[in-house]
């Protein structure tokens, strides 16, 4: 009687740990299925303007991502692990932006944080990228967005500091210029082209002839524009939202200026700069940018080609910013062998050198910038020709 009674509590306990070891061994295979699954997508989050005054640029930046992804993932991917976008819009406002970077973290569980559009939404939501360790590729352009000591932030275009060096070198050094008045808005944007400009022109011993500033809000430049008049420059430096300098540029012909010759960086490239401000007020307008579709090099001239057909409109700037965000993005998964944790991410896109994008050539340094260099063109007849590298 105790035998059989012994030999049935082996029995149950036997059973009892086979079921255990069956049950722990399929929640590894379970676990392992999981792993495998989310190592075949990485989820990227798309943060712009897709409502509000940007909304342009939201469009441009999203189409340009889009049309990279479907060409990496019709590929297969990169180690097999293909690009998924989910977006998010801030509106252009810090605070919404900071919350749609929350969202994006917290609920759909992204991989990476890529954008937003306007500097003061990047320096707002930076912090929280940096606080939850979660890489982010922003456009934003304000130099100070490198300068903070985050490891975590990369810049996918050149940088103010580099496009406001060269369009100001190209003036001094290449066309003579000596008297150069400032007029940027007072954004952090705004402000950033000056704090890199005035330092480079007391290098080279000129300083600014004025720095005049104006607010997003205003559409009336003309106070502005006649004490850049009185102090009589040679050039006139914009830097500001592109729609504004279009009406900057359009009332300086009302004001008598036509021969003022304006100069500046990547948002006199964009189409609402020549719709705003017309054929003729922009003509001989000098632009330093990341780029330019008149541009020759095959690499750009088929990306322009395969944009305009799938979307019906040539890329500008923001298109091209948002394609290459999305191919250094697939580099890095190169560098990380398909690794998509934070860490592995972030230290993969440090090591993308000597990537050929449309943009130029990317190498990542210690503080995340990863454009170099810049282009110069000039408007002709409505059209920005390709002036010089």
């Amino acid at each position: 009687m105790y035998f059989k009674s012994s030999v049935s509590s082996r029995v149950v306990v036997l059973i009892v740990l086979i079921c255990f070891i069956a049950t722990i061994g399929l929640m590894g295979c379970s676990k392992k299925a999981e792993e495998k699954a989310q190592a075949s997508v990485i989820k990227v989050g798309w943060i712009a303007p897709f409502s509000g005054n940007y909304a342009w640029a939201g469009e441009y930046l999203l189409n340009g991502a889009k049309l990279a992804a479907e060409e990496i993932n019709a590929k297969g991917g990169v180690n097999g692990v293909k690009i998924d976008i989910v977006y998010e819009d801030d509106g252009g406002d810090p605070t919404k932006s900071v919350n749609a970077t929350i969202k994006l973290i917290e609920k759909d569980k992204v991989n990476i944080i890529m954008g937003p559009f306007n500097s003061s939404c990047t320096l707002a939501n930076m912090k929280e990228t940096e606080r939850r360790q979660m890489p982010q590729i922003t456009f934003s352009l304000s130099p100070v967005i490198t300068k903070q000591n985050n490891q975590w932030i990369f810049r996918m275009s050149p940088s103010d500091e580099v496009t406001m060096t060269s369009i100001l070198e190209y003036a001094v050094k290449v066309q003579g210029k000596k008297n150069i008045a400032f007029l940027t808005d007072t954004t952090d944007y705004g402000t950033g082209g000056y704090i890199v400009g005035a330092p480079y022109l007391e290098k080279n011993g000129l300083k600014p002839l004025t720095n005049e500033k104006f607010n997003i809000p205003d559409k009336d430049f003309t106070a502005q524009l006649l004490n850049i008049k009185k102090a009589n420059p040679d050039a006139l430096l914009l830097h500001g939202d592109e729609a504004d300098c279009g009406l900057i540029a359009k009332q300086r012909i009302q004001l008598g200026m036509k021969d003022l010759e304006i100069i500046g960086g990547l948002p006199l490239t964009g189409t609402k700069y020549l719709e705003t401000g017309g054929a003729e007020a922009v003509e001989g307008t000098i632009v330093a940018t990341s780029f330019l579709a008149s541009n020759p090099s095959p690499k750009v001239q088929d990306f322009v080609k395969n944009f305009t057909q799938k979307y019906g409109y040539a890329p500008e700037a923001r298109c091209a910013a948002a394609y290459d965000g999305m191919y250094i993005l697939a580099e890095a998964l190169k560098h990380s062998q398909g690794k998509i944790d934070n860490i592995s991410l972030r230290d993969a896109i440090r090591k993308v050198q000597n990537m050929e994008g449309v943009q130029g050539v990317f190498n990542f340094d210690e503080v995340g910038e990863g454009l170099h260099t810049v282009l110069k063109g000039i408007y002709r007849s409505g059209k920005i020709e390709f002036l010089a590298k």
